[in-house]
């Protein structure tokens, strides 16, 4: 059973394409809505509903179609704690064989967040760094990728 997410109100984008060193901004929503949520193909005489919204827990990038599932170390990040606040960045450097495309991806509702988002990094990207804030293990700022 999987849900069909209405990705075209999903992300927020701030500005696409990495032609001519232009950067790809993403951000992350915080929360899914129930109606973002859309059965699709439930097992026979069952009904998906979404009850209630789901928050943000997690984002990271992808080497080839989400379908692929080829998730991707970070070459490198940084990680501040201040009281319960603690904040993160991720760093990943392409250098990706011609033909397979990178993805990346904001995953909601908690461990191993089995609920997640996929858009495609701009062709022309060569790194892209995520950046985020939590408190709690709850994500407190939105994830936001930026690619160039």
């Amino acid at each position: 059973m999987k849900p069909v997410i209405r990705l075209a109100t999903a992300f927020s984008i701030l500005a696409t394409g990495c032609a001519f060193g232009a950067e790809q901004h993403v951000v992350c929503p915080a929360r899914l809505e129930p109606d973002a949520v859309q059965p699709n193909r439930p097992p026979s005489g069952w009904q998906l509903h979404m009850l209630r919204p789901v928050y943000l827990t997690e984002g990271g990038m992808l080497h080839g179609p989400p379908a692929e599932s080829a998730f991707l170390v970070p070459d490198g990040g940084t990680s501040r704690k201040v009281g319960k606040q603690s904040g993160e960045t991720q760093h990943w450097s392409f250098d990706v064989p011609h033909g397979y495309t990178k993805w990346m991806y904001c995953g909601y509702g908690g461990g191993g967040a089995t609920l997640k988002l996929f858009r495609q990094v701009a062709e022309g990207a060569t790194e892209c760094t995520l950046s985020s804030q939590s408190a709690d293990g709850v994500i407190k700022e939105v994830v936001e990728f930026v690619c160039k």
